[in-house]
C-alpha cells in the first residue's frame, strides 16, 4: 500500500506532466502566431503566373480579382478546430447524457450554430442547455492555442487580397470567440468584415449572413464567392446565387460528402485556391 508520501510525489509528477503539455502548447501556438504575422507583412504580390493548359506561354494576370469579394468560413477552413470540437463534444455529451457517440455524429452539424448542433444531440429538449454550457466551458480552455491556423492560410488570404479581392469572414460561431482567434494569431486585422452568429437572424445553411457580408462591404452579392468545408456552407452560396468552393483540409466533412453539394471547385490544398478563382471567373 502506498504511503501519502508517495501518492503526493506522484500526484505532483502528473501535475508537473500536464503543465509540462500546456505549455509546450503555448509555445507551438506562440510560434504559429509569429509565422503568421511573418507572411501576412511579407506578401506583396500584386501578380500570378498560371501555367497554361496546353504547353504554350504561361498565363499572367493582374489584380484579376478587383471588384470581387471572397468571403471564407472560419472553423475548419482558415483555422483548424476538429480536435477541440471533437474532443469538446465528446465530453459534453458522455457527461450529460452518458453515452458514446460516434464522432461522425458529433461533427455531422458543424458548420451551423452551436444550439442548433446541440438540440439535435439531446435526448430530451431540456438537455440542450445543460449540453451547450458544459460543451463551452470545456471548449473554451486553452481555445486559442487549440485553434490554430491551417499551414498556408495566412498567405492564401493575402494573395487574394494582393489581387484586388475584398475578403471577409462568415461564421456560425460567436462573434466575440471567433475574432478572437483570429486576432490572436495576427488574422483577423487582413479581413475587411467579419459577420459572425450575432450578426444575423437567420444561419447557415441559410443565405442571410452572407448579404449581411455583403451589405457590410456595400458591395452587390453577385460579386461574391463563397468558400468553405461544410455542407451548410454550400447550400448557403448556392441559395445566395453565388460560386462556391469546398476545402477538403478542414477534416469535419468527406470529400464525398463536399462533392455532393455540387461546388464550383473543390481544393486540397490552400495554395489551390487562387488557381481556382482565376478558373471560375476568367475562363
Amino acid at each position: 500500500m502506498k504511503s501519502q508520501i508517495e501518492s503526493r510525489a506522484e500526484q505532483q509528477e502528473t501535475r508537473g506532466n500536464q503543465q509540462g503539455f500546456v505549455d509546450k502548447q503555448k509555445v507551438m501556438a506562440k510560434q504559429q502566431k509569429t509565422h503568421v504575422l511573418q507572411t501576412v507583412r511579407s506578401m506583396n504580390s500584386d501578380a500570378l503566373v498560371f501555367p497554361s493548359e496546353n504547353g504554350m506561354a504561361p498565363k499572367k494576370t493582374e489584380q484579376f480579382l478587383r471588384g470581387k469579394t471572397v468571403l471564407f468560413d472560419m472553423d475548419g477552413t482558415l483555422l483548424d478546430t476538429f480536435e477541440p470540437i471533437l474532443i469538446s463534444m465528446r465530453y459534453a455529451t458522455k457527461k450529460v447524457l452518458g453515452r458514446v457517440i460516434p464522432d461522425s455524429v458529433l461533427v455531422e452539424g458543424v458548420g451551423q450554430p452551436l444550439v442548433d448542433q446541440m438540440v439535435a444531440l439531446a435526448d430530451e429538449p431540456n438537455q440542450s442547455d445543460v449540453l451547450l454550457k458544459v460543451y463551452r466551458a470545456h471548449n473554451e480552455q486553452n481555445l486559442y492555442e487549440n485553434s490554430k491556423p491551417f499551414a498556408g492560410v495566412a498567405e492564401m488570404v493575402a494573395e487574394v487580397k494582393a489581387l484586388g479581392a475584398k475578403v471577409g469572414v462568415v461564421t456560425s460561431k460567436r462573434h466575440s470567440i471567433a475574432s478572437g482567434s483570429l486576432s490572436y494569431y495576427g488574422l483577423l486585422d487582413q479581413f475587411d468584415c467579419f459577420v459572425g452568429l450575432e450578426d444575423s437572424t437567420e444561419h447557415k445553411p441559410n443565405p442571410e449572413p452572407l448579404f449581411v457580408a455583403a451589405n457590410m462591404l456595400n458591395v452587390n452579392i453577385s460579386s461574391c464567392i463563397y468558400v468553405g468545408d461544410s455542407p451548410y456552407d454550400m447550400q448557403a452560396a448556392q441559395a445566395a446565387g453565388i460560386p462556391h468552393i469546398a476545402v477538403t483540409w478542414g477534416k469535419f466533412f468527406s470529400r464525398e460528402i463536399l462533392e455532393a453539394e455540387h461546388p464550383q471547385k473543390l481544393i486540397d490544398s490552400p495554395n489551390e485556391l487562387v488557381k481556382a478563382l482565376y478558373e471560375i471567373l476568367l475562363k
